[in-house]
């Protein structure tokens, strides 16, 4: 293969059948869901363990599976993956009224959420993906694509060996920020309200883990209920797809965390700082533009190509079907999205960029390309897929909704 930027042939590192791109939530779903189908798949993951920013971003909350009204609405591997990252027990929130057999009541009264410990779900998710084939191909970051008649043929990776060619049949791009959709010059949006800073952290406090949540959430376009909201740590916003700005966002970030982390032992005779995030905690930066944009007032619309439903986080008893035309762009034939990555407005993009979506995504995004390295993606064919699976994909399946 032929790096054309540098004149030079590059060899070919690996050869699959799809090809996955990040190695966060939306990641782990579309490799597992894409090997369950008898792909051969290798992940590709620039860290050096799994689960993205919610590993090593330390952003360790699993938002809602359910929909604050006492439904659940998101199944499949979003439900297994919740349930593995409770496996050796939960930090805080454990969902005991959806785990063990709680009235509706209870279920209202408390979500179906859980803050987890971020080193037993990276190696946890790890050995799944492992137990299912999947190759997973850590410190290697993607850097340009290769692009025949409109469909991606080959990605061009550097690690530890230098610069190389990825072949596939068929991507995923779970990296985040659209990066193949970006490299390979499809349509992509950032996030118009841009990034607050963020600098969560862990210490020891009495003998127990802690998360400090500096930078939480802000108010945005609907009534937050349920969420803590705080004054932003800075002015300063930031869209987090140039590298200075994602390196200024960091040092501000480092210097906060060590700000608190001075006034903590001062107030406190037992604190010690455990670890800080090994990526920055940006939400939203870039996405793909896709066939179909889902947008945030489209709640309780049944969407004919539905793939899964997610909860609004923020707020309860909103519900959305999340329809595959948001997962993959008419531009590139074979490369489909998933988790921050998929086509919606920057509202929508609000609930979509959390777990519960990132593995819902992840899963149908998994399933897609291996039907597309095969030759065409038959929607129907996919939906029954899912369903056999354990996915819903309309508000009317739900338990006492569709009743």
């Amino acid at each position: 293969m032929r790096d054309t930027k540098n004149e030079k042939e590059l060899p070919i590192c690996y050869e699959c059948d799809v090809a996955v791109v990040g190695g966060g939530v939306a990641g782990i779903a579309a490799a597992l869901s894409a090997a369950r189908q008898g792909a051969k798949v290798a992940l590709v993951e620039k860290q050096c363990v799994l689960g993205g920013l919610a590993t090593s971003g330390l952003i360790t909350i699993y938002l809602p599976l359910c929909d604050g009204e006492g439904h659940q609405v998101s199944f499949g591997i979003a439900e297994e993956l919740f349930l593995l990252s409770v496996k050796y027990g939960a930090q805080r929130k454990y969902p005991k009224a959806w785990l063990e057999g709680g009235t509706l009541e209870e279920r209202i009264a408390q979500r179906f959420e859980v803050q987890f410990n971020p080193v037993y779900f990276q190696l946890l998710a790890e050995e799944l993906l492992i137990e299912n084939g999947v190759d997973i191909l850590y410190d290697t970051q993607v850097c340009d694509t290769l692009i025949e008649d409109g469909r991606l043929t080959g990605a061009i990776v550097e690690n530890t060996d230098g610069r190389s060619v990825l072949k596939a049949k068929a991507f995923v791009d779970a990296s985040g920020d659209a990066r193949l959709f970006h490299m390979s010059g499809a349509a992509t949006a950032t996030y118009a309200r841009e990034n607050i800073l963020a600098a969560w952290y862990y210490s020891n406090q009495d003998g127990k883990l802690k998360l400090n949540k500096l930078g939480t959430i802000e108010e945005s376009n609907c009534v937050v209920t349920d969420r803590q909201v705080d004054k932003p740590l800075s002015s300063r916003r930031f869209r987090g797809v140039e590298a200075s700005e994602v390196n200024e966002f960091l040092l501000l970030s480092h210097r906060q965390m060590l700000f608190d982390m001075r006034k903590k032992r001062k107030e406190l005779t037992d604190y010690e700082p455990a670890f800080i995030p090994g990526m920055p905690q940006f939400r939203m930066t870039r996405r793909m533009v896709g066939k179909y944009e889902l947008g945030g007032n489209q709640y309780g619309e049944k969407m004919q190509d539905s793939i899964g439903m997610v909860a609004d986080w923020r707020r309860r008893g909103y519900i959305y079907e999340i329809p595959f035309g948001c997962l993959y762009s008419d531009e590139l034939k074979n490369v489909f999205a998933a988790g921050r990555n998929i086509s919606a407005d920057d509202e929508m993009w609000d609930v979509s960029r959390v777990i519960p979506a990132c593995a819902v995504t992840g899963e149908a995004a998994g399933i897609a390309a291996v039907m597309s390295g095969k030759g065409e993606v038959s929607v129907e064919k996919l939906q029954n897929i899912l369903r056999e699976k354990g996915q819903k994909l309309h508000i009317e399946e739900l338990d006492e909704i569709g009743n």
